[in-house]
């Protein structure tokens, strides 16, 4: 290989999403995670379509050692800069976790005050929680830059779900917790109104949280009395967008809050 075709690979090669791939995979397995790269599941639309997401990472729970804890990562690059707004609110339902069974953490609402006071300590707990983006300072249009951000969160949502179906299934009757992650290499910032002035800062880990309304309403009842405790019209979902150069640390600050 000439060295001329060696540089123009190289380009290519650094050019892609695939470096931050290879980069957080070694930082997982050397953290001792199980790593599943590029993995490969049918659409539910389209069972003859595969879909793929970069990462997947397994560790058995701390905080709930009952469970095990699954991340699901997707690796982007972008030279525009990925903007986040941050609102007045912070996260504080024990909804916006993502485990695989209704009955697991008590039907998610019949709380128990070990499963409350567990959630407290998590690290989604009482983190500023943002709501909405841009990139770049340009319009969202199909095809323009905000198109990246907006397949990375298609496809860690995509990817949670089937995981929870999969997760579901006869012969995989095991407690799990599921994190949709996006890393990112390029600039990370957030924007939030603070005595009617507007402040943007730099940031190395954003909490994107977004809710999905349910086709129809979630009826939650108490176990074990068949009683109606409440009834829910969306779920929250929480994504972790994290910079490449901060997820070692940002790994090792979650580890034994999740």
């Amino acid at each position: 290989m000439t060295e001329e075709n060696y540089d123009w690979l190289k380009k290519i090669i650094e050019n892609s999403g695939h470096p931050v791939s290879l980069k957080i995979s070694t930082i997982l397995q050397r953290k001792g995670w199980f790593v599943g790269n590029g993995v490969r599941y049918p659409s539910p639309q389209e069972p003859d379509i595969l879909k793929e997401i970069d990462i997947i990472g397994s560790k058995r729970s701390k905080l709930f050692p009952e469970a095990n804890n699954e991340l699901i990562i997707e690796c982007k690059k972008q030279k525009d800069p990925w903007i986040f707004f941050k609102q007045n609110r912070k996260i504080d339902t024990i909804y916006t976790l993502n485990p695989n069974r209704e009955s697991y953490l008590y039907n998610y609402v019949n709380l128990s005050k070990e499963n409350e006071r567990r959630f407290k300590k998590h690290y989604y707990y009482g983190k500023d929680l943002c709501t909405y983006y841009l990139v770049g300072g340009k319009k969202n249009e199909k095809g323009g830059p905000g198109a990246t951000i907006d397949h990375a969160i298609n496809q860690v949502y995509n990817a949670l779900k089937f995981s929870i179906r999969q997760s579901c299934g006869d012969f995989t009757d095991f407690p799990a917790l599921f994190y949709p992650i996006i890393v990112f290499d390029g600039e990370l910032y957030e924007a939030n109104y603070k005595n009617e002035e507007l402040e943007i800062k730099k940031s190395n880990h954003s909490y994107l949280q977004f809710d999905v309304e349910f086709n129809k309403p979630e009826k939650m009842e108490r176990i074990g009395t068949g009683k109606l405790d409440s009834v829910l019209l969306s779920k929250p979902y929480v994504i972790d967008i994290v910079k490449i150069e901060y997820f070692e640390k940002f790994l090792g600050e979650i580890e034994h809050k999740i």
